[in-house]
């Protein structure tokens, strides 16, 4: 009878367990021992993972030098290719991260640790940020209405038990424009949305800004010290419809 080979037999005991053809040692199948491999006959690595690990651990300390030489001039031959492609793949990342609820929750929680770790860098941070909103907003801006929409986002956070936030529909700080802190420019959402929005101009949301609300000079402005314009939304919202 043909003994079988051991780097391809599901089991030396039952089906539910597989032998290591490196320790030799029968480790059980639903004890995840294996990775998995769709070269085998059954789907698994020849080696349990605590073989698999060593090994690669013994390989990298005597190709460290080699290794890291080359992961660097790969990383540096994409860079050339696609300058843009670290940054966006860190900010898609963020953005995953901060739009699923159980990650956004320990997102905060990490983000109240190190708030209480730096709090000369939060209070330095908070203050841009009123500086930002201070300069979007223009002065014939009605603070009421703006007060409105933060009372609104605490109320349905207290309602509904599920975070909201005041989001800019046009952000006062893009990247090819940037919105004013006005009512029309403002909508609650959760926060989830909110932060997988991010930093974005979503030309769908444009269609539906208010346009009755007309400021005292139309046209384009500029906030001081920000570098793109400023485009005062119903101007904004007329030249859509006219497109």
């Amino acid at each position: 009878m043909r003994r079988p080979n051991s780097r391809y037999s599901v089991s030396t005991m039952n089906a539910g367990s597989k032998l290591c053809s490196k320790c030799k040692k029968v480790h059980a199948v639903a004890a995840d021992a294996f990775s998995r491999n769709k070269n085998t006959k059954d789907g698994l690595a020849a080696h349990c993972k605590s073989c698999a690990s060593a090994a690669y651990k013994d390989f990298y300390n005597r190709n460290r030098d080699k290794l890291v030489r080359r992961a660097s001039e790969q990383v540096l031959a994409r860079r050339r290719r696609d300058p843009e492609y670290d940054r966006k793949l860190s900010r898609d990342a963020k953005r995953r991260e901060l739009s699923d609820p159980i990650r956004y929750a320990r997102h905060l929680e990490r983000y109240r640790e190190w708030s209480k770790a730096n709090p000369g860098k939060t209070a330095e941070l908070r203050a841009r940020r009123r500086e930002e909103v201070a300069r979007a907003t223009p002065r014939w801006a009605d603070l009421f209405e703006i007060h409105a929409k933060y009372k609104e986002s605490n109320r349905l956070t207290k309602e509904t038990g599920i975070l909201h936030h005041v989001d800019h529909i046009i952000p006062i700080r893009g990247k090819l424009v940037c919105g004013l802190h006005v009512p029309h420019n403002l909508r609650v959402i959760p926060a989830t949305e909110n932060l997988r929005k991010s930093n974005r101009l979503i030309p769908e949301l444009l269609m539906g800004l208010d346009i009755q609300a007309e400021p005292p000079s139309g046209g384009f402005s500029f906030q001081e010290g920000i570098q793109c314009p400023v485009i005062l939304l119903p101007v904004l919202r007329r030249s859509l419809s006219t497109a």
